[in-house]
């Protein structure tokens, strides 16, 4: 509450540097968090859970522990005992659950459209830098503004936006296509990709591309897609 009252230089320290302002959102930790501790039973109670109690046996068999988990792959499966290939694929995508569970802390953006959007700590990173930051002053409809002053949109909000909508499609594939076993890691490259599609666009975007390199450059052969807005 003390932290409104004070200026806005007083609240950030100078190593807060490009970092954003803002609202923070904290992760609950899952008890899934620690499977890297179970032991034999604990790791056969998580196979339960997921409907996986007919292997229940051979894990115990094998004395599989938590750690064990993380290094299981499809032909370790197969050697075991588990002969059915789309019950190994079963298997494998509900132990990948188990590293998904995030323990940072997120951060939520108020999108204008979208509403409230949360973030992977790993993308806010990549925002707070210098070159995704510049973003913020590089016009998305380039000399539109000077005609239409209300077209204000920036690459910054823009970018946010498309990393934000491309995690909500891969996850939806995930969720209706599990036998893909598309991964955290998977959906989280795809968000980067999104996030950083804009970060080459000079000044007023596309009209610095489109208009002004080829007079400055005229024996250039560089050339942008434009169908990449």
């Amino acid at each position: 509450m003390d932290n409104r009252k004070r200026p806005l230089a007083a609240v950030l320290s100078p190593s807060d540097g490009f970092k954003t302002l803002e609202k923070r959102v904290s992760v609950a930790r899952l008890h899934e968090s620690d499977y890297s501790q179970w032991g034999v039973e604990e790791t056969c109670q998580y196979l339960q859970r997921e409907g996986l109690g007919a292997w229940e046996d051979i894990f115990r068999a094998q004395r599989i522990t938590g750690v064990g988990l993380r290094y299981l792959e499809d032909v370790d499966l197969e050697k075991i005992g588990i002969e059915c290939l789309g019950d190994r694929k079963q298997i494998l995508y509900s132990l990948r659950k188990l590293w998904q569970i995030e323990a940072e802390t997120g951060k939520v953006f108020n999108d204008p459209i979208h509403g409230h959007v949360e973030l992977h700590p790993l993308l806010i990173k990549i925002i707070d830098t210098p070159q995704f930051q510049r973003l913020r002053y590089i016009k998305q409809l380039g000399g539109t503004y000077f005609v239409f002053p209300g077209a204000s949109h920036n690459r910054f909000e823009h970018s946010i936006g498309v990393g934000y909508l491309a995690g909500q499609l891969v996850q939806a594939l995930n969720a209706k296509q599990p036998e893909l076993l598309i991964s955290h890691r998977d959906i989280l490259c795809v968000q980067i990709a999104g996030l950083c599609h804009d970060l080459g666009h000079g000044p007023f975007s596309h009209t610095f591309d489109a208009t002004f390199l080829p007079k400055a450059r005229p024996d250039t052969k560089w050339k942008v897609r434009n169908d990449l807005i």
